[in-house]
């Protein structure tokens, strides 16, 4: 017997069973590594299997002792998956600093009298390793058991503890894995509590922003004065934008709660990037030309959603009216080689100097960062533009040089169907 045991050996042993002197923090490890739901590892079960057949015995375990039980994960040559902690060999093998071997269990005075091993599993030999923590705690054991006196070799025995290692290991990683995936799962669920806050918040800011726009159109209609009817002006034209930022930030909530929420129909693009066309028209800098180029090779209908796909084009049009002073913006339709259709806004802009591309797709990046700030905007476009078109399958790259301007494209997979199934959708997208 290992010295890190408790009581004595004796005719009754098999009643009571030795214990670890650190049984309570042993307890604590074996909770850590058997966590509830943990599911057969495939791994353990090669384990037990390759155990029958190297050591030449019927069966085999890959067990864990926890405070009243031997829990058999693994096993071969037997359906088993639970026993009583006092009737279990292994019990005892986990007080042993090396290995546990019993060749005839019915000559052994701590096992000859216990009916569950030698009359009801008729069991002879048993041999056992610990398998031990990387921090010293025995978990439970491999062992191989016959129904025959069986001589266990020193072969057998040194297999055995190389088993036991791979066994540890293999708890180790399991260990990990579930370790990583609570951490993913906690994550998870703090980013959709974090989406949403923002969506409710964002939506309850559109209450108070509505009624203070309505009230800034109730003064405006009643002819006010030249000097009150500036103020309104401004007054209409700061709510509206900060309407625009709160749809930005319910568009970003929910693209991340609702990431899989695709709903593809059947389309004629042309029409509704010409309705973006014509909404952005108005608002243009003075002396900007807005010209919308459909070439005869774009397709008159694609499959995709309709509405994201507007979003999109909405975005980067804002972006192009926002940043050209002069010159113009122009919006191109053409169809690919390859079957998908191209649409490209190039407007005559400052361009976007600075830093990689790749910066200005994540959230809340502006160009001129944080310094100048001429624009308002909280550099959520491109952002929501990469994640929608991620979401559709749509190749977005951006050109831009620090005072060329800058050409926005899309590439969009064009889903071919018979003429006898086509059947084109509203492209209203609300």
């Amino acid at each position: 017997m290992g010295e890190a045991c408790l009581g004595k050996w004796g005719d009754n042993m098999e009643t009571n069973p030795p214990l670890p002197d650190d049984e309570t923090l042993r307890l604590k490890e074996v909770a850590r590594y058997d966590f509830p739901g943990s599911p057969g590892d495939p791994t353990l079960e090669f384990i037990a299997n390759l155990i029958c057949d190297k050591i030449g015995c019927p069966i085999a375990l890959v067990t864990l002792i926890d405070a009243d039980r031997q829990l058999i994960k693994a096993a071969a040559g037997t359906e088993l998956r639970e026993t009583p902690r006092e009737t279990s060999i292994c019990t005892h093998t986990i007080c042993e600093q090396d290995y546990l071997q019993v060749d005839d269990l019915t000559a052994d005075p701590r096992f000859r009298n216990n009916r569950f091993l030698v009359v009801d599993a008729s069991l002879r030999s048993y041999l056992g390793v610990p398998i031990v923590t990387p921090n010293g705690f025995p978990l439970g054991t491999v062992c191989a058991l016959d129904t025959q006196s069986h001589a266990f070799s020193a072969d057998d025995r040194q297999f055995l503890k190389e088993i036991a290692c791979l066994a540890a290991n293999t708890f180790e990683l399991r260990l990990l894995k579930h370790t990583l995936g609570s951490a993913l799962l906690d994550m998870e669920k703090a980013e959709a509590t974090r989406t949403q806050i923002l969506s409710t918040v964002s939506h309850e800011l559109r209450t108070p922003l509505n009624g203070v726009i309505g009230a800034l159109d109730i003064l405006n209609n009643r002819q006010p004065a030249i000097e009150d009817a500036e103020i309104i002006s401004i007054g209409r034209k700061s709510a509206n934008r900060l309407y625009e930022l709160v749809d930005d930030l319910i568009e970003a909530a929910n693209i991340e709660y609702h990431k899989h929420d695709i709903s593809p129909r059947w389309f004629d693009p042309a029409r509704l990037i010409r309705e973006s066309v014509t909404t952005f028209a108005g608002r243009t800098h003075e002396g900007v030309d807005l010209r919308l180029a459909v070439d005869v090779t774009a397709p008159d209908a694609i499959y995709s959603d309709a509405r994201k796909l507007r979003q999109v084009v909405n975005h980067l049009l804002s972006n192009a009216v926002k940043f050209t002073h002069s010159g113009s913006i122009t919006v191109s339709l053409d169809g690919t080689a390859d079957d998908k259709l191209l649409v490209r806004i190039v407007d005559t802009g400052p361009g976007l100097a600075g830093a990689g591309m790749d910066r200005f797709l994540k959230p809340f990046i502006q160009n001129e960062a944080f310094l100048t700030r001429r624009h308002d905007g909280l550099g959520l476009g491109l952002s929501l533009c990469d994640q929608l078109c991620r979401q559709m399958d749509i190749d977005m790259s951006i050109i831009s040089g620090d005072a060329d301007g800058t050409q926005a494209s899309l590439e969009i997979p064009i889903v071919a169907a018979s003429s006898n199934t086509k059947t084109l959708g509203d492209t209203d997208a609300e």
